[in-house]
């Protein structure tokens, strides 16, 4: 059975009684660069820069108190460098896969929902089989350009009737890009997420490497252009 993941608004998330939950590695930086919205990995606690160190594959450890133990909200989504009242929103480019050890199976029954809090019940927004799953907007800008925002996302196993089975353990993998309604700014080059259910680090850490040498283009001008204009604002 091929995978396929799912975008779920909703209004409220249950509390599970789940002891753990890993930090997460780090947020995404998002910043216009050049007329394109650019990711970036942005570790300091507190961090309001708009463009960390350029990155498009993230960890994060799924298992929350908040969430239970097949969901988080890591990675966050922080900037202070967007044009004011910026809204940034996702779309998730292909099917959910699951880490063999040695390359990533798409032929999983393991679906992941991507959702956002909302003041009053949500609804299914779409569901893909195809791999292209249309998201919605999921963060705006203030009046200086600053962002600091989650997405929660939920592991889940067989859709029994709608009721899901729990998850098998693994290493999985989200291809996702953002986009936005600022004029004049093109979506994200696609960007992985690379989540960890009760997986060894080292599992983890191997799956991550194999998607940076592996899965991700190597770096084209553009991309260059980024790393430079980050190296060039460490220094100062």
């Amino acid at each position: 059975m091929k995978t396929f993941a799912s975008v779920l608004l909703f209004g409220a998330v249950p509390a599970f009684a789940f002891a753990g939950g890993v930090p997460h590695g780090g947020d995404v930086g998002v910043a216009f660069v050049a007329g394109r919205i650019v990711t970036s990995l942005v570790e300091e606690a507190g961090f309001r820069g708009g463009l960390g160190t350029p990155q498009r594959v993230f960890a994060s450890e799924l298992g929350s108190i908040e969430f239970g133990p097949f969901g988080n909200d890591e990675p966050g989504y922080t900037s202070n460098a967007l044009a004011p009242d910026a809204r940034i929103g996702f779309n998730i480019l292909a099917d959910l896969k699951r880490w063999n050890g040695s390359a990533f199976d798409g032929l999983i029954d393991e679906t992941m929902q991507l959702a956002r809090f909302l003041g009053t019940p949500g609804e299914e927004a779409s569901v893909n089989a195809g791999g292209f799953v249309p998201g919605f907007f999921f963060a705006q800008a203030d009046g200086l350009g600053f962002i600091d925002e989650h997405l929660s996302h939920i592991l889940r196993g067989s859709d029994i009737a709608r009721g899901f089975s729990d998850p098998s353990d693994g290493v999985y993998l989200l291809e996702l890009e953002l986009f936005t309604d600022a004029m004049g700014i093109a979506n994200s080059d696609p960007y992985w997420i690379v989540f960890n259910l009760n997986q060894p680090e080292a599992e983890h850490d191997a799956a991550i490497s194999y998607v940076e040498t592996v899965v991700v283009p190597g770096p084209g001008a553009f991309a260059l252009c980024v790393m430079m204009l980050a190296c060039r604002r460490s220094r100062r």
